[in-house]
Protein backbone atom coordinates (compact mmCIF):
# COMPACT_ATOMS: atom_id res chain seq x y z
CA UNK A 1 0.00 0.00 0.00
CA UNK A 2 2.06 2.97 -1.19
CA UNK A 3 1.87 6.17 0.82
CA UNK A 4 2.91 9.66 -0.21
CA UNK A 5 4.31 11.55 2.75
CA UNK A 6 5.45 15.07 3.36
CA UNK A 7 8.42 15.70 5.61
CA UNK A 8 8.06 14.82 9.29
CA UNK A 9 8.42 17.97 11.35
CA UNK A 10 7.98 16.42 14.77
CA UNK A 11 4.19 16.61 15.11
CA UNK A 12 1.52 13.99 14.77
CA UNK A 13 1.07 12.66 11.26
CA UNK A 14 -2.36 12.37 9.66
CA UNK A 15 -3.13 9.57 7.22
CA UNK A 16 -5.58 10.68 4.55
CA UNK A 17 -7.08 8.73 1.65
CA UNK A 18 -8.05 10.75 -1.43
CA UNK A 19 -10.51 9.05 -3.76
CA UNK A 20 -10.68 10.35 -7.31
CA UNK A 21 -7.02 11.27 -6.96
CA UNK A 22 -6.37 11.27 -10.72
CA UNK A 23 -9.15 13.75 -11.46
CA UNK A 24 -8.84 17.51 -11.79
CA UNK A 25 -9.51 18.26 -8.12
CA UNK A 26 -7.67 15.16 -6.95
CA UNK A 27 -4.45 16.08 -8.72
CA UNK A 28 -4.59 19.60 -7.32
CA UNK A 29 -5.16 18.41 -3.75
CA UNK A 30 -2.59 15.64 -4.04
CA UNK A 31 0.07 18.15 -5.07
CA UNK A 32 -1.01 20.61 -2.38
CA UNK A 33 -1.26 18.19 0.55
CA UNK A 34 1.96 16.41 -0.39
CA UNK A 35 3.72 19.62 0.66
CA UNK A 36 2.28 19.45 4.17
CA UNK A 37 4.67 18.30 6.82
CA UNK A 38 2.17 16.28 8.81
CA UNK A 39 0.13 14.37 6.22
CA UNK A 40 0.64 10.93 4.71
CA UNK A 41 -1.48 10.43 1.61
CA UNK A 42 -3.06 7.33 0.14
CA UNK A 43 -4.39 7.81 -3.37
CA UNK A 44 -7.13 5.92 -5.20
CA UNK A 45 -8.79 6.29 -8.60
CA UNK A 46 -10.57 3.99 -11.01
CA UNK A 47 -8.47 5.30 -13.90
CA UNK A 48 -5.04 3.88 -14.63
CA UNK A 49 -2.40 6.52 -14.00
CA UNK A 50 1.29 6.89 -13.39
CA UNK A 51 2.66 7.35 -9.91
CA UNK A 52 1.48 6.13 -6.50
CA UNK A 53 -2.26 5.99 -7.26
CA UNK A 54 -3.98 2.67 -6.52
CA UNK A 55 -6.42 1.63 -9.27
CA UNK A 56 -9.79 0.47 -7.94
CA UNK A 57 -13.45 1.13 -8.71
CA UNK A 58 -15.43 2.19 -5.65
CA UNK A 59 -18.61 0.78 -7.15
CA UNK A 60 -17.13 -2.68 -6.51
CA UNK A 61 -19.21 -3.81 -3.53
CA UNK A 62 -16.67 -6.52 -2.70
CA UNK A 63 -14.39 -3.75 -1.51
CA UNK A 64 -11.01 -5.06 -2.61
CA UNK A 65 -9.79 -1.50 -2.07
CA UNK A 66 -10.89 -1.39 1.58
CA UNK A 67 -7.38 -1.99 3.04
CA UNK A 68 -6.64 1.59 1.99
CA UNK A 69 -9.04 2.65 4.74
CA UNK A 70 -7.17 0.83 7.51
CA UNK A 71 -5.74 3.34 9.96
CA UNK A 72 -6.90 6.37 7.96
CA UNK A 73 -7.66 9.51 9.94
CA UNK A 74 -9.86 10.90 7.17
CA UNK A 75 -11.09 10.28 3.64
CA UNK A 76 -11.41 13.08 1.10
CA UNK A 77 -14.06 11.66 -1.22
CA UNK A 78 -13.80 13.26 -4.65
CA UNK A 79 -14.50 10.24 -6.85
CA UNK A 80 -17.65 10.83 -8.90
CA UNK A 81 -19.08 11.61 -12.28
CA UNK A 82 -18.66 15.41 -12.14
CA UNK A 83 -20.80 16.35 -15.14
CA UNK A 84 -24.02 18.16 -14.13
CA UNK A 85 -25.46 17.39 -17.58
CA UNK A 86 -25.26 13.61 -17.11
CA UNK A 87 -28.31 11.38 -16.84
CA UNK A 88 -29.22 8.82 -14.22
CA UNK A 89 -27.63 5.88 -16.03
CA UNK A 90 -24.20 7.51 -15.88
CA UNK A 91 -24.58 8.91 -12.35
CA UNK A 92 -26.05 6.16 -10.19
CA UNK A 93 -22.90 4.03 -9.93
CA UNK A 94 -20.15 6.59 -9.31
CA UNK A 95 -22.26 9.11 -7.39
CA UNK A 96 -24.48 6.89 -5.25
CA UNK A 97 -23.26 3.27 -5.16
CA UNK A 98 -19.66 4.35 -4.59
CA UNK A 99 -20.70 6.52 -1.63
CA UNK A 100 -22.72 3.68 -0.10
CA UNK A 101 -19.71 1.36 -0.40
CA UNK A 102 -17.31 3.95 0.98
CA UNK A 103 -19.31 4.61 4.14
CA UNK A 104 -20.07 0.93 4.75
CA UNK A 105 -16.39 0.01 4.57
CA UNK A 106 -15.27 3.15 6.42
CA UNK A 107 -17.49 2.06 9.29
CA UNK A 108 -15.85 -1.37 9.31
CA UNK A 109 -12.41 0.24 9.50
CA UNK A 110 -13.54 2.85 12.06
CA UNK A 111 -12.56 5.82 9.92
CA UNK A 112 -13.58 8.83 12.04
CA UNK A 113 -14.01 11.54 9.40
CA UNK A 114 -15.05 11.87 5.76
CA UNK A 115 -14.72 15.09 3.78
CA UNK A 116 -17.42 14.69 1.16
CA UNK A 117 -17.22 16.68 -2.07
CA UNK A 118 -20.78 17.67 -2.79
CA UNK A 119 -21.88 20.42 -5.15
CA UNK A 120 -23.87 23.62 -5.38
CA UNK A 121 -26.05 21.60 -7.77
CA UNK A 122 -27.68 20.01 -4.71
CA UNK A 123 -29.52 23.35 -4.58
CA UNK A 124 -30.13 23.64 -8.33
CA UNK A 125 -33.85 24.11 -7.80
CA UNK A 126 -33.02 27.56 -6.44
CA UNK A 127 -31.22 28.72 -9.58
CA UNK A 128 -33.73 31.34 -10.59
CA UNK A 129 -35.34 32.67 -7.42
CA UNK A 130 -32.73 35.30 -6.55
CA UNK A 131 -32.60 34.64 -2.79
CA UNK A 132 -29.63 33.63 -0.60
CA UNK A 133 -28.66 29.96 -0.65
CA UNK A 134 -27.16 28.43 2.47
CA UNK A 135 -25.68 24.95 2.58
CA UNK A 136 -28.76 23.49 4.25
CA UNK A 137 -30.89 24.00 1.14
CA UNK A 138 -31.94 20.61 -0.24
CA UNK A 139 -33.49 21.30 -3.60
CA UNK A 140 -31.83 19.84 -6.71
CA UNK A 141 -34.88 20.59 -8.82
CA UNK A 142 -34.93 18.52 -12.00
CA UNK A 143 -31.15 18.08 -12.16
CA UNK A 144 -30.15 14.39 -11.73
CA UNK A 145 -26.54 15.28 -10.89
CA UNK A 146 -27.66 17.55 -8.07
CA UNK A 147 -30.01 14.85 -6.83
CA UNK A 148 -27.17 12.31 -6.59
CA UNK A 149 -25.16 14.80 -4.54
CA UNK A 150 -28.12 15.26 -2.22
CA UNK A 151 -28.42 11.47 -1.87
CA UNK A 152 -24.72 11.33 -0.93
CA UNK A 153 -25.28 13.95 1.75
CA UNK A 154 -28.15 11.93 3.21
CA UNK A 155 -25.94 8.83 3.29
CA UNK A 156 -23.44 10.84 5.34
CA UNK A 157 -26.14 11.83 7.83
CA UNK A 158 -27.28 8.22 8.15
CA UNK A 159 -23.78 6.96 8.93
CA UNK A 160 -23.21 9.63 11.55
CA UNK A 161 -26.31 8.37 13.33
CA UNK A 162 -25.54 4.67 12.88
CA UNK A 163 -21.73 4.51 13.02
CA UNK A 164 -20.47 7.83 14.38
CA UNK A 165 -18.61 8.78 11.18
CA UNK A 166 -18.30 12.55 11.16
CA UNK A 167 -18.61 14.21 7.76
CA UNK A 168 -17.71 17.65 6.50
CA UNK A 169 -19.84 18.22 3.40
CA UNK A 170 -18.37 20.80 1.05
CA UNK A 171 -20.72 22.03 -1.64
CA UNK A 172 -18.11 22.92 -4.20
CA UNK A 173 -18.73 25.78 -6.59
CA UNK A 174 -17.79 26.26 -10.23
CA UNK A 175 -14.14 25.27 -10.21
CA UNK A 176 -11.76 26.32 -12.97
CA UNK A 177 -8.11 25.19 -12.82
CA UNK A 178 -6.95 28.55 -14.17
CA UNK A 179 -9.44 30.67 -12.26
CA UNK A 180 -10.85 31.85 -15.60
CA UNK A 181 -14.53 31.95 -16.49
CA UNK A 182 -14.23 30.11 -19.79
CA UNK A 183 -16.96 27.53 -20.25
CA UNK A 184 -18.94 28.55 -17.18
CA UNK A 185 -22.66 29.14 -17.43
CA UNK A 186 -23.59 32.78 -16.99
CA UNK A 187 -25.55 33.45 -13.84
CA UNK A 188 -25.47 30.23 -11.81
CA UNK A 189 -21.80 29.34 -12.25
CA UNK A 190 -20.68 32.97 -12.35
CA UNK A 191 -22.08 33.44 -8.84
CA UNK A 192 -20.15 30.47 -7.46
CA UNK A 193 -16.66 30.47 -8.90
CA UNK A 194 -13.95 28.75 -6.89
CA UNK A 195 -10.24 29.31 -7.35
CA UNK A 196 -7.56 26.62 -6.93
CA UNK A 197 -6.16 28.46 -3.89
CA UNK A 198 -9.52 28.68 -2.15
CA UNK A 199 -10.34 25.05 -2.90
CA UNK A 200 -7.11 23.95 -1.22
CA UNK A 201 -7.61 26.37 1.67
CA UNK A 202 -11.11 25.04 2.30
CA UNK A 203 -9.88 21.44 2.26
CA UNK A 204 -7.06 22.33 4.65
CA UNK A 205 -9.55 23.84 7.06
CA UNK A 206 -11.89 20.86 6.77
CA UNK A 207 -9.08 18.40 7.47
CA UNK A 208 -7.83 20.21 10.56
CA UNK A 209 -11.07 21.36 12.19
CA UNK A 210 -12.33 19.06 14.96
CA UNK A 211 -14.63 16.50 13.37
CA UNK A 212 -18.05 16.21 14.96
CA UNK A 213 -21.42 15.42 13.47
CA UNK A 214 -22.27 16.41 9.91
CA UNK A 215 -21.30 19.91 8.80
CA UNK A 216 -22.76 21.26 5.55
CA UNK A 217 -20.80 24.12 4.02
CA UNK A 218 -20.65 26.05 0.76
CA UNK A 219 -17.16 26.31 -0.73
CA UNK A 220 -16.75 29.19 -3.18
CA UNK A 221 -14.45 32.17 -3.62
CA UNK A 222 -15.64 35.76 -3.14
CA UNK A 223 -17.96 36.42 -6.05
CA UNK A 224 -19.79 39.65 -6.76
CA UNK A 225 -23.53 39.18 -6.21
CA UNK A 226 -23.01 35.63 -4.91
CA UNK A 227 -26.09 34.10 -3.31
CA UNK A 228 -24.23 31.19 -1.72
CA UNK A 229 -23.59 31.99 1.93
CA UNK A 230 -20.18 31.46 3.52
CA UNK A 231 -21.08 32.32 7.12
CA UNK A 232 -21.33 28.66 8.10
CA UNK A 233 -17.91 27.81 6.63
CA UNK A 234 -16.27 30.70 8.45
CA UNK A 235 -17.96 29.88 11.76
CA UNK A 236 -17.30 26.13 11.75
CA UNK A 237 -13.94 25.63 10.02
CA UNK A 238 -12.59 29.18 9.78
CA UNK A 239 -12.74 29.32 5.98
CA UNK A 240 -12.41 32.81 4.52
CA UNK A 241 -11.81 32.95 0.74
CA UNK A 242 -8.82 34.89 -0.48
CA UNK A 243 -9.68 35.23 -4.14
CA UNK A 244 -12.28 37.55 -5.64
CA UNK A 245 -14.17 37.31 -8.90
CA UNK A 246 -15.82 40.42 -10.28
CA UNK A 247 -19.26 40.27 -11.81
CA UNK A 248 -19.10 39.48 -15.54
CA UNK A 249 -19.89 42.31 -17.93
CA UNK A 250 -23.55 42.56 -18.80
CA UNK A 251 -24.63 41.07 -22.11
CA UNK A 252 -26.11 43.36 -24.76
CA UNK A 253 -29.76 42.34 -24.07
CA UNK A 254 -29.22 42.85 -20.35
CA UNK A 255 -27.64 46.26 -20.94
CA UNK A 256 -30.67 47.31 -22.99
CA UNK A 257 -33.03 46.11 -20.24
CA UNK A 258 -31.10 48.00 -17.57
CA UNK A 259 -31.10 51.13 -19.71
CA UNK A 260 -34.90 50.95 -20.09
CA UNK A 261 -35.34 50.50 -16.34
CA UNK A 262 -33.16 53.53 -15.62
CA UNK A 263 -35.28 55.72 -17.91
CA UNK A 264 -38.46 54.93 -16.01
Amino acid sequence: MPNVAGGRYGYEMLTILITGAAGTLGQLLHAHLAQAGDITLRLLDRKQSDGPIETFDLTDAAGEWSPLLAGADAVIHLAANPDPRSGWADLAGPNIDAVLNLYRLAAQHRVPHVILASSIWAAAGRRHDGGPIDAMVRDPGDNPYGATKLFAERIAHAHWRSDGIATTILRIGAYSPTGSTGGLRKGWDMEARLSPHDLCAGMDRAIRAPAQGVRMLNLISRNDHARFTLDEAQATIGYVPRDHFAAPPATAPLRRLLARLRRR
